[in-house]
């Protein structure tokens, strides 16, 4: 790797909750996220997202509540869902980015 190269490394981690209300309720995502030298807009590419199954076979895809950009400690965002049916399952995304740079 040459001096001042940028490595951009990404995983995804899909984590499934089995919920099986028998009434739609809504449902509170919440998650914790450090960070440092995030730049960028606040938005989906650095957020909680979850997706939503519900018990007539819908799927609600596309909730998210973005953390702060910057440099920051322990953080905790939440954000109620209030899905539109009973929800049988909810999908967790947790999205890694790392950067590595190498200066000489």
């Amino acid at each position: 790797m040459a001096c001042d190269d940028l490595n951009r490394h990404s995983e995804q981690l899909w984590i499934n909750v089995p919920v099986y209300q028998t009434v739609s309720s809504p449902l509170v995502m919440r998650a914790w996220s450090k960070a440092r030298k995030v730049t960028g807009a606040p938005d989906a590419n650095y957020a909680i997202m979850v997706d939503v199954e519900m018990a007539n076979g819908v799927t609600e895809s596309g909730y998210f509540m973005p953390f702060s950009i910057g440099t920051h400690s322990w953080e905790l965002k939440q954000a109620m869902i209030v899905p539109s049916h009973p929800v049988v399952s909810a999908r967790y995304l947790l999205h890694i980015i790392v950067l590595i740079v190498i200066t000489c």
